[in-house]
């Protein structure tokens, strides 16, 4: 990941894959940021400044020109992204794309780097291995990580986080199950989590959505126990291949063949009656949920959309995670970029319109816009939905599809 060329004086730049630097002010800044790379995803909007700070390793500074490195959690796993960048005349860096490595990996790879600079007696080894061993400490605390996740997906750094809104979360997370109350935090993660120009903060969203939820008229029953579908990551996969692995097992396991899927047998599947009329709660949060109750099987459902093919693809994100999560009780349906998120959307897509299906339809390698409208008819989901998935297979360049995005 550092491939980079030197111009130091003469005419040809000289290739390197090492980079001089302090490791000590790496150390630092893995330690001080360790929470929120290893639990923050990358903002939908895409990587902001202050987000940067955190998550990139050119803010390293120092007078150094750092790689632009920007690491981010995806649930078990982490998020690289590569950056090549030449914007200094002396050295470019080349590399660039987009990996995944385990958590767990990254977390004995930090561990290894900070003892080994313990154990070489840099100069600022005592303070080095001060903050080292705070963090192991909270890290071998149950509720002091606990806390760390929570402060790092709502975007804030160590204890910057309001007592208050912590401790509001704190008790839903007790009623509720923690993982569903952290993925909710991930909404809005930025400033005090207050929606701009209104006072409610992430806690305040969180108890109107299951309000909305509780208030709903959709009762998603699972067509097949939660734990039937396998959705464990041993390899290391990315959650989109996970998701459609999931749709797969799923329309195996109740017969659907890789056909559209009309709303009589989503309806089937999902135990309501998809196209009826259904009253949404007035809210403006802005995402979904998905809610079981304690002594219920049925997943209560608050949309957050209008359009038929979009409250159906909302349903399937819903019916996906229940997979996720193994049924627990609360599945916010968003907008964020964590895994959970990631696993619902592609859930949604292949379980809908499954790839082998879409291009059987399309029997084109070169789908023009009038041939993606075509198919999101077909196979009546969103328009979005189609083009994302010819993105992601490299029918279509992200040039084209922002392209029909904007012509959209």
């Amino acid at each position: 990941m550092t491939r980079l060329e030197r111009l130091d004086g003469s005419d040809e730049p000289v290739a390197d894959d090492c980079l001089e630097v302090p490791a000590e002010a790496l150390a630092f800044w893995l330690i001080d940021n360790w929470w929120r790379i290893r639990w923050e995803p990358d903002p939908p909007d895409g990587f902001t400044p202050e987000w940067r700070l955190a998550h990139d390793m050119s803010s390293v500074g120092g007078g150094y020109q750092w790689p632009s490195i920007a690491l981010w959690g995806e649930g078990e796993q982490l998020g690289i992204a590569v950056r090549a960048d030449g914007h200094d005349s002396s050295l470019r860096y080349l590399a660039s794309g987009e990996f995944f490595a385990f958590g767990t990996t990254f977390e004995a790879s930090v561990d290894d780097f900070v003892r080994l600079l313990l154990q070489a007696g840099t100069p600022d080894a005592r303070a080095l291995g001060a903050c080292f061993q705070r963090l192991a400490s909270e890290r071998e605390d149950p509720e002091i990580a606990a806390w760390r996740r929570l402060e790092a997906r709502l975007g804030f750094d160590q204890d910057e986080a309001p007592v208050g809104l912590m401790e509001s979360l704190g008790r839903l997370a007790d009623e509720y199950g923690l993982d569903g109350v952290q993925e909710a935090a991930l909404v809005r993660p930025s400033g005090d989590g207050a929606l701009p120009g209104q006072g409610w903060d992430a806690a305040s969203l969180l108890e109107r959505e299951i309000d909305a939820a509780r208030n709903s008229a959709i009762r998603l029953a699972s067509p097949v126990p939660a734990e039937a579908i396998d959705v464990d990551a041993p390899s290391g996969r990315p959650p989109w291949q996970l998701a459609e692995e999931a749709a797969r097992q799923l329309r195996d396991y109740i017969g659907i063949p890789v056909d559209p899927l009309r709303n009589r047998a989503l309806s089937g599947v999902v135990g309501f009656d998809v196209a009826g009329k259904i009253r949404l709660a007035q809210r403006g949060s802005g995402y979904g949920l998905r809610l079981r109750e304690a002594d219920d099987q049925l997943h209560r459902i608050s949309l957050s959309t209008r359009r038929p093919p979009s409250r159906r693809f909302e349903i399937c994100r819903a019916l996906g995670d229940v997979f996720w999560s193994r049924g627990d009780r609360l599945g916010p349906l968003s907008a964020a970029n964590s895994a959970r998120q990631k696993f619902q959307r592609a859930f949604a897509q292949s379980f809908l319109c499954p790839i082998e299906s879409l291009l059987g339809y399309l029997r084109n390698d070169k789908p023009d816009a009038e041939d993606v409208e075509a198919a999101a008819q077909h196979f009546h989901v969103p328009l979005r939905v189609i083009q994302t998935m010819l993105v992601n297979k490299g029918m279509i360049s992200r040039s084209e599809f922002e392209r029909m995005v904007a012509t959209t």
